[in-house]
């Protein structure tokens, strides 16, 4: 709190809260700073501090005051790390796109991580997109394999709390033979190997032909 006082001769200055002087302590810094001015500090402000305060002046021609009303209010709780929808089982086709999502509450500073079989998923590795925007994380897998069957896990963490929700996908063979990874263009150097990924997907497993254009 800040006033500016003026007078001649200069003026005593008190400072109360509910008409009880205030001293300097602890907790109540009382200053006069340059150009008349001065102020009432309190640090670490408590809800006990809520109140009326008021600056006396006084000088042998007078007395005047001013007052202010102080409201402390109590901090807002912690916000708690909490999962209000978790993941689902998915069931899709192979070649088909998947899709976890579950919805979060919490802090700010939540880290999201997703796991597949207990292991962390390297989106270099598998062909999958991550999204959180703070309250709704997503795990997106293009074009799912047989072999991408299995537990996916969303890991919430902040430094005080975890959490986990998981569930089960389950790709379904496809009838007719079917690529869920397609090869891609490769630079090597000569002398070096070179080696050609792809996946297939059918019922029953297609018969697979290498040529060379």
């Amino acid at each position: 709190m800040c006033v500016q006082v003026s007078g001649q001769p200069k003026p005593v200055i008190y400072w109360l809260k509910d008409r009880l002087k205030i001293r300097t302590d602890g907790q109540h810094e009382l200053r006069e700073v340059d150009n008349g001015k001065c102020e009432l500090r309190i640090k670490s402000a408590e809800k006990s501090d809520t109140g009326v305060y008021v600056c006396k002046i006084i000088n042998e021609y007078g007395t005047k005051q001013t007052e202010c009303r102080l409201e402390v209010k109590a901090s807002p709780p912690p916000e708690v790390l909490a999962i209000t929808s978790p993941v689902q089982d998915v069931r899709v086709r192979a070649g088909k796109t998947a899709l976890f999502e579950c919805h979060v509450t919490g802090p700010q500073d939540i880290d999201v991580d997703w796991l597949t079989s207990g292991k962390l998923i390297q989106p270099a590795l598998l062909d999958c997109k991550m999204q959180f925007d703070g309250k709704r994380c997503r795990l997106l897998l293009r074009s799912v394999h047989e072999d991408d069957s299995g537990c996916y896990t969303c890991k919430l963490s902040t430094a005080k709390e975890e959490l986990i929700t998981s569930a089960k996908l389950t790709v379904i063979p496809s009838k007719e033979p079917l690529f869920t990874r397609k090869l891609e263009a490769l630079e090597v150097i000569e002398g070096r190997s070179a080696r050609f990924d792809c996946k297939v997907s059918g019922t029953p497993p297609p018969e697979v032909t290498w040529m060379h254009c």
